[in-house]
């Protein structure tokens, strides 16, 4: 007969394990099978399976990471056998497990330093044999009992004896010179891969009493960690207007908890486990005369609050991911639209190291049908805009994030794909388009200023010129302005505007033109403002 047990814990650290002796627990080896990523923070599951005799016995999961967050621990186990309590400890004499860029960086430091003091060995070998040819020379130099040639013979072998052992030595320090830098950039990049680990690791207690003995009991294990989490960016391509928009969704994942997650299938969440699950509840509003609070009494309130509020205890990690222009077969992701949260599924299994650089996903590609439109703001910048306009993006589970844009296969620039401030089209700058020219100049045989008894008068006009060098019809929206009075005294007058949509709240002016290849389209903005000759105003 099989059971299946579910125990949450809140945080019951130390209690009842008083009653065993770390000789009655037993390791049970677990491996990570799935992460649910947050914005922050993730759900590891693990999995493992140990036999277990009769009696009770407490099963030990060791290595973990010292960023879980006990409260959240869940034990799932599968058997003829009872859980009698979850605990969890840390464990300050172990760290967690070793990533494999450490073992195989570490194999490599130690045959380099194997390698420095086989040479420092040689060295000191070269050293006696030059001592030895020394006192040898000394030696026949001192007795006079060799002939003239032996002399020269001893005297050709010491001169070649000698510069063998130099050259030797200075080789081998060379070698030795080389190996301390590799042994350098290796002992940096241990540094880099380990900066998120301390001297501590997590265990997890799982007490449990069984009737018979058991060969091959089953657990899962769930729990969130911090040092974690994901964010969204995108790659937008426009290669050709008359084709969709080609949208690659990418998810930057981050994890520093010092546990690599090896061959695990990933989940990316935009729901958010640490906020409250509460609904508010509105309390009676009393009000009361006003009493002054001298300022003494607003330091201390102050202080009282910066004292009782929490700070973050998962932060963030953005670091800016590469644009890659090569395209590749997309993934297999499952998207699931819960009714609060996203969930984006991905098929294959992924291995995240533990460091503090972010792995960027590409999840999925969207080909989206757009229109294409030309913007210019001259006030601002005399130059043209290729905008697109995109409908029914809410169908794509879009979330906030920096977006890279290729136009015509080329890196044009970044942008912020901001969805919170979209409406029923998501519009998005492309690039600057130098086929377009546009200029926006003062007619000064328009602009005056003049008196009229106790007022002043000023009037100003804009051109503004469209020039179309391309070789086809283009669409452009141009947008000017002319001032808006906040005050009764001041009087705004619109002379001329060629035809554009005025916005009396904003003062802003639209033109929406058609402009044939090699032609010019011309705009006149004119107004004038009226004010007290003794005052000051700014009106272009």
């Amino acid at each position: 007969m099989k059971q299946f047990i579910t125990i949450t814990i809140a945080l019951m650290m130390g209690i009842g394990l008083n009653a065993f002796s770390e000789s009655n627990e037993t390791p049970l080896k677990t491996k990570i099978s799935k992460a649910t990523v947050f914005i922050q923070g993730a759900q590891i599951s693990r999995e493992g399976n140990t036999s277990i005799n009769s009696g009770n016995t407490i099963l030990v999961v060791k290595g973990l990471s010292r960023f879980i967050d006990a409260n959240t621990i869940q034990v799932q186990g599968m058997g003829a056998f009872t859980v009698l309590s979850v605990n969890h400890r840390m464990n300050y004499l172990n760290s967690t497990e070793k990533t494999e860029k450490e073992i195989v960086l570490e194999s490599k430091l130690k045959k380099i330093q194997d390698q420095i003091i086989d040479l420092r060995t040689g060295i000191q070998i070269y050293g006696e044999r030059e001592k030895m040819l020394v006192a040898n020379s000394a030696l026949a130099s001192k007795g006079g009992t060799l002939s003239a040639e032996s002399f020269i013979a001893f005297a050709e072998f010491y001169s070649k004896s000698m510069e063998e052992i130099k050259r030797g030595v200075l080789e081998k320090q060379r070698k030795i010179g080389e190996l301390e830098k590799e042994t350098t950039k290796i002992r940096k990049q241990l540094q880099e891969i380990s900066s998120g680990k301390s001297g501590a690791s997590s265990e997890i207690l799982i007490t449990i009493d069984s009737k018979t003995n058991i060969s091959a009991a089953k657990f899962k294990i769930t729990y969130l960690v911090g040092n974690s989490g994901w964010f969204p960016s995108y790659d937008i391509r426009v290669n050709d207007l008359q084709k969709p928009i080609e949208l690659v969704y990418k998810a930057n994942v981050f994890q520093s908890t010092g546990v690599d997650w090896k061959d695990v299938k990933l989940t990316f969440s935009n729901a958010t486990p640490h906020k409250s699950g509460t609904a508010p509840v509105l309390r009676p509003f009393f009000i009361d005369f006003y009493t002054p609070v001298y300022l003494n009494e607003v330091v201390s309130v102050k202080r009282k609050s910066v004292r009782s509020s929490k700070s973050e205890m998962m932060p963030q990690m953005l670091e800016e991911s590469v644009a890659d222009e090569a395209y590749s077969m997309p993934l297999a992701v499952n998207t699931v639209d819960n009714s609060s949260s996203v969930e984006f599924n991905i098929q294959l299994p992924y291995t995240i190291y533990t460091n503090k650089q972010a792995e960027v996903i590409e999840m999925i590609h969207h080909k989206l049908p757009a229109t294409y439109n030309y913007l210019s703001v001259p006030k601002m910048e005399k130059s043209a805009f290729l905008m697109a306009g995109i409908m029914d993006w809410e169908d794509y589970n879009l979330l906030p994030g920096e977006a890279n844009l290729f136009f015509e296969g080329t890196f044009v620039g970044k942008s912020l794909l901001d969805v919170r401030n979209f409406k029923d089209t998501m519009k998005i700058s492309l690039s600057r388009d130098n086929g377009i020219v546009v200029s926006r100049e003062k007619q000064k045989d328009f602009s005056s200023h003049k008196f009229l008894g106790s007022n002043r008068i000023e009037s100003r006009s804009w051109k503004i010129d469209v020039r179309n060098n391309k070789s086809h019809k283009i669409n452009i929206t141009i947008i000017d302005q002319i001032p808006v009075s906040t005050q009764k005294d001041i009087e705004v007058e619109r002379l001329e505007l060629s035809g554009g949509k005025y916005n009396k709240d904003t003062g802003e002016v639209i033109w929406k033109l058609e402009i044939e290849p090699k032609t010019t389209s011309t705009l006149i903005l004119r107004y004038e403002v009226k004010y007290p000759k003794a005052k000051t105003v700014i009106i272009d």
